[in-house]
């Protein structure tokens, strides 16, 4: 079942389509990038050198040893801490090579890679950022904020079974969440299983978190229509 989401939150992507005028004949598929699509792309290409994530894990390239050499754990933390300040600038592709690099010079430290795909995902790196999401859960198990990182990517997808699946490792490992109670309530609304979400959505609001108002009279509506006998 897809997910449709009660939330404030629209996740919306934009289409640049290029016209040509004029008598010249132009093959579909063929016509040449802008120079500045151009200039974007070789950016990006950059920045992402050095790291593989086709495995679905986060791996160091041959071209790693060009960017960075080993260094120590601290040492990354303040690359790290460079590339945080880089991305609030919202120059993605500065913060993305700034993260690059830290994971170059410790690939053991699993905060850097959860930085990594906070830069990735709004370039439309979706598997990179998922990749770098679930290296830093294989270097960090018990880390909350990895899981709930994860748990957040893939809610955006709507898929209510792995949504659900991915909130309750969550609370697995802490109870408290008050986001995931949350965002369990909607998912569990939309699989029918309304009297669960609503044990979720008294968890959300007692840990002092919140749901939309619109889905929890929605929900409360259909609740005491269905006690009615």
């Amino acid at each position: 079942m897809r997910l449709f989401h009660l939330t404030a939150f629209v996740v919306a992507s934009s289409i640049l389509a290029g016209c040509q005028s004029g008598g010249e004949h132009v093959a579909v598929g063929t016509a040449s990038a802008s120079p500045v699509e151009n200039y974007k792309d070789e950016r990006m290409r950059d920045a992402m050198r050095g790291l593989d994530y086709s495995s679905g894990r986060v791996t160091l390239t041959a071209d790693a040893a060009q960017i960075a050499q080993r260094g120590t754990r601290e040492e990354a933390a303040r690359l790290a801490a460079a590339a945080a300040t880089v991305f609030e600038t919202n120059d993605l592709p500065a913060a993305i090579a700034a993260y690059s690099k830290a994971v170059i010079v410790d690939p053991t430290r699993a905060e850097t890679y959860l930085g990594l795909s906070a830069a990735l995902l709004p370039k439309g790196r979706e598997k990179e950022a998922e990749s770098s999401i679930r290296t830093a859960i294989l270097l960090a198990p018990t880390s909350i904020d990895a899981r709930v990182a994860l748990a957040r990517l893939i809610d955006m997808r709507g898929e209510s079974a792995t949504t659900i699946a991915a909130w309750y490792e969550v609370l697995a490992l802490d109870p408290k969440v008050a986001e995931a109670h949350g965002r369990l309530a909607i998912a569990l609304y939309y699989q029918g299983k309304k009297e669960e979400a609503q044990r979720h959505v008294r968890e959300c609001e007692a840990l002092g978190g919140s749901v939309p108002s619109q889905f929890k009279d929605l929900l409360l509506t259909e609740l005491r229509a269905e006690d009615r006998p």
